[in-house]
């Protein structure tokens, strides 16, 4: 159904305005619908504009308008009861000041039934029916959610944002003929921007000339490390419109209101200094766009067409010392979308700003290849996940417009951009590892480069299967590596990323593996998992953001105001949702820098800095503030008011800051700053980054990923080396050869454990005779492993053991077993506490370490601690210390499986004695389990009663 004009009047200003006002009802369309006068009683109606926020940061007037009506009889009340059951929507108002014409289009929006009530009174009475401009209904809509990263991206130029939000959100407008308060092909909405770069043409708006993605409102969407997903517990793609609209506004230090039948975006710094009130501004229907339209918005009081009225009063607010603004992104990371095609250049970032720090590049790509088996006659040939390799070529370009730089490895491998077109070189698979560090296991490769050779383990970067009742084989590879890379010497710049890769395919045939003529793939696909570049500012931090602050030592003001944050801005290494863009041919990229208007010289500042700059420009001085009932036939919150106090000749300029307009009157009571005319010097300092955030303030899993992280590191650490090349399966030997001199001195007799490089598959051995710092053959008691053993896997000492090979200085065996181990005793730190049974909380110190605690409270939550009980030794009691007593237990563990038995049960604080002596038994744990009753427990460590058996 269409709208059609339901209820219509006319009444006269008492400065001679005509005003005509109109109620179009849903529906009201059909044959012989004709519309009927209504009577308004005292003002007509009354238009009120409030912001949100305070006296100097609000970004939208919202403007609610009050329609006095006369119910004089049933017909009337029916219509007015019937505004109250219909619900949003199935009202408009539209107010002409002048013939209904679109020229005079002054006011209109929808009737908005909740916010009325009625009186039970006898005819005539007066009801007040009340209609909106839908901002306040539009800032409490629900969520949306981004149909995916496309989406969330997606750049869109300013106006269209704004006509999105009036079109779709407010639905004040519509291409069809009467079906929105503002009629069809009316120009809703005039813009009034004023920052360019100074390479664009002072002519166009921008708001026709730059973009932004509606993204930017929520976090960067994060995968997981591991296999590249999607983590969507953080709800990547759910958004709020309003916090689009509202973001833009204030990123602009930009006003919106609607007045004179337009909704208006407009910079009030462009009133500064501007004695015509001439503001440069362009206006858009949904179809179509005027060009440059110069308006003027000066109103000078002058007593007698413009009148302010007896009891105007001045107020003052103090000045600002400084004005501060966050760019919540930056120092953001950048990344590339969650499976992104990578087989041609693709936009993963922006470095806009050398803030003298390194960037953490971290690089997990996925190459994926299919091939028909009966190409490689199959099963005659089997190319197993240890059988093939995927060589890479990756491209790291930066692009600044005018000059390119290629990120590539000098001859030590490590990497440096040059001007020179270049690549990286990626292996990963049989025979992966080489001298460059980025293939290698240790150097910058995440994981390992090389699958170990076994038919039934799968542990390494390639992993295969069948399809189609195996008539498919499909190859799955993980390229994967992290390091840091310097700034380029050019900004900015824009970074794209393209990686090709293939296959090198080889059979297997046991023992051996041999040549094999590679099969066309059928299909192949190389895809981002996650690509991320940080800045090392913040790379150990949350935080990701950049405090702007624009200040002035002229004045004697101590106050700074905190404008708040922003996400929409320049990041020194940020992804370009969060940046302000434009398009360059076909290729959207991250605006530089901004000034205002046209300048000579010119003046670009970063753009968020600019935002700070213009904001405090109008604060420098104490804010005067006019209150005054204004009355005039062209009064409106557009005007700019030109008014000499004294009636001299000595004007000031002042611009809305809101109130209300009243109809027959013609009377606008409000408020209206005055516009700074001083030239003050604004300065401003280096951006602050956020401040670290600390381990323990972190999020649970990424204390987990950390501590995971260090416990390989450690792995290295304590170790004496890795063995230089494989042990076979099945046969029996009495040495391992390292791949480099032992680290340590190794004693006959020690026992040592034989590792993976990922810490599994433990193998205990003897040594048989000493080994010293400056040989790498280990000879050891003969053992036969009933694995392969990869080169690169780890052998470290047995730490229990030590006590039966080390002697003190006087031949005797030294008490202590290990660091907080004797004879007697084995003592547990607070620290060693690390381990929780549910994700929402971990623990964290507040006192040094001299004990931990959890960071919540979860019913029945646990925390645990486990130790290694020197083998040849029991446990006879335990005793967990802690600031409560609460239900403890003790448990076995095994590192063979997930089984665990209960030992004893017992309170902390109270020594538990085992009835039994728990016997140490080789690859079994002690695991210490201390239930929380609130997030105040502190624990503060263990003590374990050992003796030989």
């Amino acid at each position: 159904m269409a709208y059609g004009k339901y209820r219509h009047s006319t009444f006269y200003g008492e400065k001679g305005s005509v005003w005509n006002v109109e109620i179009w009802k849903d529906g009201f369309d059909q044959s012989g619908d004709t519309s009927t006068v209504i009577d308004l009683s005292g003002e007509g109606f009354e238009i009120t504009w409030n912001g949100q926020g305070g006296t100097r940061d609000r970004v939208f007037l919202g403007s609610e308008c009050r329609l006095n009506c006369i119910v004089k009889d049933g017909t009337d009340e029916s219509f007015l009861y019937d505004t109250l059951s219909s619900g949003y929507q199935e009202y408009f108002i539209r107010i002409y000041r002048g013939a209904v014409s679109d020229a005079n289009l002054w006011w209109y929006g929808w009737i908005q039934p909740a916010f009325d009530k009625i009186e039970n009174l006898p005819f005539p009475y007066v009801f007040q029916l009340t209609a909106t401009d839908s901002y306040g209904f539009f800032n409490k809509q629900n969520d949306k959610t981004f149909t995916g990263e496309a989406e969330k991206t997606a750049p869109h130029k300013l106006k269209d944002i704004f006509k999105d939000t009036l079109l779709t959100e407010m639905k004040i407008f519509d291409s069809a003929a009467n079906e929105s308060p503002a009629p069809q092909n009316f120009y809703v909405l005039r813009t009034s921007l004023d920052w360019r770069q100074t390479t664009d043409s002072y002519t166009s708006d921008p708001a026709d000339l730059y973009y932004i993605a509606k993204g930017n409102v929520i976090e960067v969407t994060d995968t997981d490390q591991e296999t590249g997903a999607i983590i969507l517990d953080n709800k990547p793609f759910d958004y709020k419109s309003q916090d689009v609209f509202n973001g833009l506004l204030k990123s602009f230090n930009a006003v919106g209101y609607l007045a004179e039948g337009k909704y208006n975006i407009i910079q009030p710094n462009s009133l500064k200094g501007n004695t015509t009130g001439e503001l440069r501004t362009w206006e858009y229907s949904k179809t179509t766009e005027s060009s440059l339209i110069v308006k003027n918005t000066l109103l000078t009081i002058d007593q007698s067409n413009h009148i302010i009225l007896g009891g105007s009063t001045l107020n003052y607010e103090p000045s600002f010392e400084s004005v501060k603004v966050h760019h919540k992104k930056g120092l953001s990371i950048f990344n590339v979308s969650h499976q992104q095609d990578l087989s041609s250049l693709v936009y993963a970032g922006t470095l806009v700003q050398d803030l003298d720090a390194q960037l953490l590049f971290k690089f997990f790509a996925i190459h994926e290849e299919t091939i028909n088996t009966a190409d490689i006659s199959y099963p005659t040939n089997q190319i197993l996940h240890f059988t093939y390799r995927t060589d890479a070529v990756l491209t790291i370009k930066a692009t600044s417009g005018s000059s390119t730089r290629y990120l590539v490895q000098d001859s030590s491998g490590q990497f440096i951009w040059q001007s020179a077109s270049g690549t990286i070189t990626i292996k990963r698979g049989y025979n992966a590892q080489d001298g460059n560090p980025i293939n290698q296991l240790g150097g910058f490769c995440v994981g390992q480069p090389e699958n170990i050779a076994l038919t039934n383990y799968v542990s390494g970067p390639c992993t295969t299967g069948f399809t189609n009742s195996n008539a498919q084989q499909h190859f799955k590879t993980e390229i994967r590596f992290e390091s840091y890379i310097p700034f380029p010497d050019i900004t900015p710049v824009d970074v794209e990323v393209k990686l090709v890769a293939d296959n090198d395919y080889y059979k297997y045939s046991a023992p051996n593996i041999l040549p094999l003529t590679d099969p066309t793939p059928t299909s192949t696909s190389t895809y981002c998992a996650q690509i991320t570049l940080q800045s090392q500012n913040n790379e150990e931090s949350n935080a990701s953001g950049l405090t702007y602050t624009a200040s002035f030592t002229g004045n004697n003001s101590v106050e700074s105001f905190d404008l708040g944050d922003v996400s929409l801005g320049q990041s020194a290494a940020g992804n370009r949702i969060y940046t302000i863009q434009q398009l360059n041919g076909s290729q959207y990229t991250s605006i530089s820098n901004f000034q205002r208007g046209n300048p000579t010289p010119d003046d670009p500042t970063n753009v968020t800095f600019l935002l700070a700059r213009e904001f405090f420009d109008l604060q420098t001085e104490p804010l005067e503030i006019l209150q005054a009932d204004i009355q005039s036939a062209d009064i409106s919150p557009l005007k700019l008011v030109k008014y000499a106090i004294d009636g001299d000749s000595n004007y000031k300029y002042y611009t809305f800051l809101g109130g209300t307009f009243k109809a027959q009157s013609e009377i606008l009571s409000g408020e209206w700053f005055k516009v700074s005319t001083s030239n003050d010097t604004i300065t401003g300092n280096t951006p602050i980054p956020d401040p670290i955030v600390t381990l323990t303030e972190r999020p649970a899993q990424e204390v987990v990923n950390t501590s995971i992280s260090n416990e390989r590191a450690m792995l290295d650490n304590n170790s004496y080396g890795k063995i230089g090349s494989s042990l076979p399966s099945n046969t029996s030997d009495t040495k391992v050869t390292l791949d480099a001199n032992s680290k340590g001195k190794i004693y006959s007799g020690q026992k040592l454990v034989l590792t993976y490089p990922d810490k599994s598959h433990p193998l205990i051995l003897t040594a048989s005779s000493d080994t010293s710092t400056s040989g790498s053959v280990v000879n050891l008691a003969s053992f036969t492993p009933n694995r392969i053993y990869p080169a690169g896997s780890i052998l470290s000492p047995l730490l229990y053991d030590f006590t039966n090979v080390i002697t003190g200085g006087g031949g005797t065996s030294t008490p202590n077993l290990f660091r907080g181990i004797n004879t007697s005793f084995i003592y547990i730190r607070a620290n060693e506490f690390n381990v929780t049974s549910h994700t929402s909380f971990s623990v964290y110190t507040r006192d040094n370490v001299g004990s931990v605690q959890p960071t919540a409270y979860v019913s029945r939550g646990k925390i645990f601690a486990t130790t290694f009980i020197p083998y040849g030794y029991e446990v006879t009691t335990i005793d967990i210390f802690a600031s409560v007593n609460r239900n403890i237990r003790v448990l076995e563990g095994r590192t063979i499986n997930d089984t665990t038995a209960v030992i004893d049960t017992g309170t902390s604080n109270t020594i538990i004695t085992l009835s039994s002596a728990y016997t140490a038994v080789d690859g079994r744990y002690l695991i210490l389990e201390f239930e929380q009753g609130a997030a105040t427990d502190e624990i503060y460590g263990a003590k374990i009663g050992i003796q030989a058996v």
